[in-house]
């Protein structure tokens, strides 16, 4: 049996949000101080995949087939995080990341 997906309600929710923000009054939206949080480029799991890149495999042949090719990425992720203080006791902590680029998304 499959679970229910409850995208819908997340979508609502983010549309809420969205309108929050771009409907608030210029008095409210001035008040409101973004700060960065973090810059990092890489994560645990593009860690992993970089180290399968050392490993491979061997053909019935004997020749061996380096993974090398599929696990190593052009352009690693990049993630940058910032805070954006509403009121002194509630704040948005929002972001964006690049995403990576390499053979193995191909």
């Amino acid at each position: 049996m499959r679970e229910r997906s409850n995208i819908r309600g997340g979508f609502c929710t983010a549309v809420l949000l969205a309108c929050a923000f771009l409907f608030a009054s210029g008095a409210a939206a001035q008040e409101w101080t973004t700060s960065l949080v973090d810059v990092h480029q890489g994560s645990p799991l593009s860690d992993k995949a970089r180290g399968l890149g050392t490993g491979g495999y061997e053909l019935q042949s004997g020749s061996w087939i380096s993974f090398s090719r599929w696990y190593h990425a052009s352009w690693i992720d990049m993630h940058v995080d910032f805070l954006t203080q509403i009121t002194p006791d509630t704040g948005f902590l929002w972001g964006f990341g690049t995403g990576e680029q390499a053979e193995k998304y191909r």
